[in-house]
């Protein structure tokens, strides 16, 4: 009896589903002289989606509007225009979809066929594995605490200083960690990894490789004039405009930074002698294409400076529950005065270190045994 019930559920489905695409390729076909414009949902089933991408390569327009959590609308996500633009949808849209403000366009690949509970085939930790095989590197643990140094100038001056050294067991393909130690604690820092993609690799080899709380210090460009650069933001937020944070969480504006830590980090950074301020930034995949237009909504929306590392460390602490704070060193007005991107004694290093050692010391205090280096 089963087997027969699950043979008629099958081949009911089988016609559920023939019906939808002879339902939906119909309408549009039959309409298509007042309209091309086809609206659904992301938790739309997957076969109208299927359905709906095809008939996209067949001059459709199609929008998919995104859901919240809980498979709900955002009212801010789209505009009525798309609403009374539509000539057909398959989900109940009148009712579900009243209060929509902005078009969607056809998902991006980006966007497609992402499952961010579903765990990753490819893993940092059998690539660190295979780069100690072919390197014949020992298993090692990194510091307690790392730093990313996008620039590279903190990592640079550390070293002219004689105050960092390059840790031989670091197994990573594409960069150099170097390990300060002062007094009774230490942490690693890694020069280099500029963008959200580069960043985040290096965040994930980190943690596999035994980080306990990872910092990003990155320059950036002034959006709100607060001040005259340079001067410090710690990101409490950063506007999702790069590619890396949407593999690791749904769409969502901002990615979000643990409060604790910025919370902590404000407290303890009150007593240093820097500029400190709390804020917002944009993280953004091409520096170069910031247009006037853009500048100008961020700037409306409170957004404080823009630089390309933050939204997807933030996705990536979040997707993955690892401590990682942001901060943002504004050093230039992206070059539209004379004079711009100076950042300071040192390149802006000695400032940077005063930030990171009161970061490092509240993180992993110094103790009368700890000899500082690798913590297991």
């Amino acid at each position: 009896m089963t087997d027969r019930w699950g043979s008629l559920l099958a081949r009911s489905l089988a016609v559920d589903r023939e019906a939808d695409n002879l339902a939906l390729t119909g309408v549009f076909f039959a309409l298509k002289g007042r309209g091309d414009h086809i609206i659904t949902t992301a938790v739309e089933h997957p076969a109208i989606l299927d359905l709906l991408r095809f008939l996209a390569r067949l001059g459709a327009r199609v929008t998919v509007i995104p859901v919240d959590r809980t498979g709900m609308i955002d009212p801010e996500a789209a505009d009525d225009a798309a609403m009374l633009a539509s000539v057909a949808g398959s989900g109940q849209l009148s009712e579900r979809n009243a209060a929509l403000s902005a078009p969607f366009r056809v998902p991006p690949p980006i966007l497609e066929d992402k499952h961010h509970a579903e765990p990753s085939a490819f893993m940092p930790e059998n690539l660190l594995r295979e780069a100690r095989r072919q390197k014949g590197l020992p298993i090692a643990n990194v510091p307690l605490v790392c730093v990313l140094d996008p620039d590279g100038d903190i990592m640079r001056e550390l070293v002219r200083a004689g105050r960092a050294h390059r840790d031989p067991s670091w197994a990573c393909y594409h960069t150099d960690l170097y390990v300060v130690r002062d007094g009774g604690s230490a942490y690693g820092i890694i020069g280099g990894a500029v963008g959200a993609s580069f960043a985040v690799l290096v965040a994930e080899e980190l943690f596999a490789s035994g980080c306990g709380y990872l910092l990003s210090i990155t320059s950036a460009g002034q959006i709100a004039p607060l001040r005259a650069p340079p001067y410090f933001i710690l990101i409490d937020r950063a506007l999702r405009d790069e590619g890396t944070s949407y593999h690791y969480l749904p769409p969502a504006r901002y990615s979000e930074a643990d409060p604790t830590l910025v919370g902590a980090a404000q407290r303890a950074l009150a007593s240093v002698d820097v500029a400190v301020v709390r804020g917002s930034t944009w993280t953004t995949d091409a520096p170069f294409r910031e247009t006037a237009t853009v500048i100008a909504a961020r700037q409306a929306e409170g957004v404080l400076a823009v630089e390309m590392e933050a939204a997807a460390l933030y996705a990536f602490a979040t997707a993955r529950r690892r401590p990682v704070l942001c901060v943002a060193h504004v050093t230039n007005q992206m070059g539209r005065t004379d004079g711009d991107f100076e950042k300071g004694e040192a390149s802006g290093a000695r400032d940077a270190l005063r930030l990171i050692e009161a970061i490092v010391g509240l993180v992993d205090p110094p103790g009368p045994t700890d000899a500082g280096g690798a913590h297991p």
